[in-house]
């Protein structure tokens, strides 16, 4: 019976993911199933009960979604799948995050989210930094209290100052393909729910 549901589950996580990748790359479920020679009730069935469909029929899909088999098969059921550890390495972040912002082909944007990312940075940098007694603060030009208050202010308002920039510009910034890469995509859903997770955890903590 736990295999059963274990297959079900499974199953329904594929879908959800090809269901994902069909979203992403702007198709309907009838622009699939004309491409595909299937009726539009085939392609719901596909993303809602993969048990019932050949690898050949995912196969096909993968092949008009640019996807790979690892980003609709990778991890199934696995701990870490269904956990959401944490990234494993900051830099897959960061590099998520910049393939998100050049797909908007606009440097400003580029320029305004590197410069929140360089300030986060800073703000750790410099407490690590300052931690080891032999280090020396006459790298900095401004005292600790003073650059930390301003670097948090600065974080607190970036996000808020960068969709301001992108409602307002016209024709700098492609709205549009302001998205995570296809092959990014199940590497953009794990990072969304891990941090959302962290973020659950904290509102419960300081009720």
């Amino acid at each position: 019976m736990k295999n059963k549901a274990e297959e079900m589950q499974m199953c329904q996580e594929v879908g959800r993911r090809l269901s994902e990748m069909r979203k992403m790359n702007d198709l309907t479920q009838r622009d699939v199933a004309e491409h595909l020679g299937i009726s539009q009730s085939n392609v719901s069935q596909l993303e809602n009960d993969t048990r019932k469909f050949s690898v050949y029929s995912i196969k096909k899909l993968l092949e008009l979604y640019g996807g790979s088999y690892e980003s609709v098969l990778g991890e199934l059921g696995s701990e870490k799948h269904e956990a959401f550890q944490k990234p494993e390495s900051t830099l897959e972040s960061i590099n998520l995050l910049m393939s998100v912002c050049d797909r908007a082909e606009s440097d400003d944007l580029t320029s305004a989210v590197s410069a929140y990312i360089n300030m986060c940075v800073y703000v750790l940098l410099r407490e690590l930094y300052e931690a080891n007694p032999r280090n020396t603060d006459a790298v900095f030009s401004v005292d600790k209290n003073t650059a930390i208050e301003n670097a948090m202010r600065f974080i607190a308002n970036s996000p808020y100052q960068i969709s301001s920039y992108i409602n307002a510009s016209t024709g700098k910034v492609r709205k549009t393909a302001i998205e995570p890469p296809l092959e990014k995509a199940a590497d953009f859903r794990e990072f969304i729910k891990t941090c959302e997770s962290y973020i659950t955890k904290y509102i419960a903590k300081n009720k």
